[in-house]
């Protein structure tokens, strides 16, 4: 059944990983984030992987308009805030700049990339449909 979700993240779009494929991706993050909560694999290849927001403190996220492998772009969001209709949540979205500069040079190390460009997102998404994923304004 489909419900609502929220969460408040700083997230990161990942350069090296722009045109990479799922299953890419997934060899990618899975040494960084432990195994991922759900995995489809079809002929030895991954088709799918997820982090679950409520469990997880970084999780991947993907925007793909085209559909084309190509045009594939990833990042990483790390939960400060995430909460659903089932009473599920985690973390909280009062944090302090001082607080926020901290994450993101933390997942500038683990991630190699430019703190300045982590951005503080927040958002309701409504899962029936695909998660909004911007990596822009």
């Amino acid at each position: 059944m489909s419900y609502n979700e929220s969460k408040t993240v700083l997230r990161a779009e990942l350069p090296m990983l722009r045109g990479k494929s799922i299953h890419e991706a997934y060899q990618y993050f899975s040494p960084l984030l432990g195994k991922p909560d759900y995995v489809d694999e079809w002929d030895g290849k991954v088709e799918l992987f997820q982090y679950m927001n409520s469990k997880h403190d970084y999780v991947p996220v993907e925007k793909n308009v085209s559909g084309k492998e190509s045009d594939m772009r990833w990042g990483v969001d790390y939960i400060l805030a995430y909460a659903n209709d089932y009473g599920d949540k985690k973390g909280k979205a009062n944090h302090s700049l001082k607080e926020l500069r901290s994450i993101a040079e933390e997942m500038a190390k683990k991630f190699e990339i430019n703190p300045e460009d982590c951005r503080l997102v927040s958002y309701t998404w409504y899962n029936g449909s695909e998660e909004p994923i911007e990596f822009e304004l």
